[in-house]
């Protein structure tokens, strides 16, 4: 029926995305242990 319908550019899309994703849940986990520290402090 002709090629696959896989992408090299959806494929870098998705690696990106994954990154991404990766990034802000970092992130997130990172604010927060410093709201939870912040809320211990006080």
């Amino acid at each position: 029926m002709g090629a696959p319908a896989k992408k090299p550019t959806t494929n870098s899309y998705q690696i990106m995305l994954r990154y991404l994703l990766f990034y802000v849940l970092f992130f997130g986990i990172l604010y927060i242990v410093a709201l939870f520290g912040e809320v211990a402090e006080s």
